[in-house]
């Protein structure tokens, strides 16, 4: 992700870089990818942390069955500390080992320069606000790009919800049950990079009731009920239609599932990753008062 626009001394760095890019003397890549340059696998370590990379043709992308090996990535970049000179333009070699940037400053402005595995020099130099979590500007790939990848895939449904009595019809001081659908089975999405894969999993393990009258439920799922067939957890009872918006006992009733996400890479697992809630469902309900119910 870029920085926002630091202005005028952007632009001159710009106009710069532009207007010198044709005389930058073309010399081996100070940073090769492993084996002899010309045979490398693309492979690197980034912050202690294997990456990819893989240039624009190899981004995560949506795979069925994940190949266990991966293709070899088809480029390798470096950062550069810009060469500046007294007016702000980019002069001087960008392949100067001495001018090559190991720990980039986040938030700091560099040249970026990508290489085939052959070693020459693909693209065009550009220049770019380093950041840790992007830190070529969307041509690396790593292994928790294709993880994060996986998981924005998963599908997570909002929950199927009513209740009993029905939601136009309750009684003020008795008791409503909520019922929701099965969370049926949990959905899986597979992404890949390379050699990097990674499965996850949405498993439904909770649902989340906001009533609308101030009461937050938190219930497992399934739903789980008594010997009578009372709910256990999810039941409400609305006291007060006064607590209601126009104080008329009309309420919205939300829920949302939250879901474990259990992610599989091409390193092992599954694992418990993270939880993320899902998208919420919205229920119209009208409490009475009984005599209002009795008219």
């Amino acid at each position: 992700m870029r920085a926002p626009n630091r202005g005028r001394g952007f632009r001159n760095i710009a106009v710069g870089l532009a207007a010198t890019t044709a005389v930058v003397t073309v010399g081996e890549p100070a940073w090769a990818p492993p084996g002899d340059g010309t045979g490398g696998s693309g492979a690197i370590i980034f912050d202690g942390q294997p990456a990819v990379w893989a240039g624009y043709t190899e981004r995560p992308r949506p795979v069925v069955t994940p190949s266990m090996g991966g293709a070899a990535a088809a480029y390798w970049c470096a950062l550069w500390i810009p060469p500046l000179g007294t007016d702000g333009s980019a002069i001087g070699n960008f392949d100067d080992p001495e001018t090559r940037e190991r720990n980039p400053t986040p938030g700091g402005l560099y040249l970026l320069q990508c290489f085939t595995r052959a070693g020459q020099h693909y693209g065009v130099i550009r220049l770019v606000f380093f950041t840790p979590r992007d830190p070529t500007d969307g041509t690396i790939t790593t292994r928790a790009d294709v993880v994060e990848y996986a998981i924005d895939l998963l599908p997570l449904t909002a929950p199927t919800v009513g209740t009993q009595p029905p939601p136009l019809r309750l009684v003020t001081g008795f008791e409503t049950w909520i019922t929701a659908a099965p969370a049926g089975q949990p959905q899986t999405r597979t992404a890949q990079a390379g050699q990097f894969w990674a499965t996850a999993e949405a498993r439904p393990t909770r649902m989340h009731v906001d009533t609308g009258d101030g009461t937050q439920l938190d219930c497992a799922l399934p739903i789980v009920v008594d010997s009578n067939g009372r709910p256990v957890c999810a039941r409400h009872t609305y006291l007060d239609t006064r607590l209601a918006p126009s104080a008329d006992g009309r309420f919205t009733m939300t829920a949302s599932i939250t879901y474990e996400v259990w992610v599989a890479t091409d390193r092992g697992g599954p694992v418990l990753f993270e939880t993320r809630q899902g998208p919420t469902t919205a229920l119209a309900v009208q409490s009475r008062d009984v005599q209002a119910v009795l008219r």
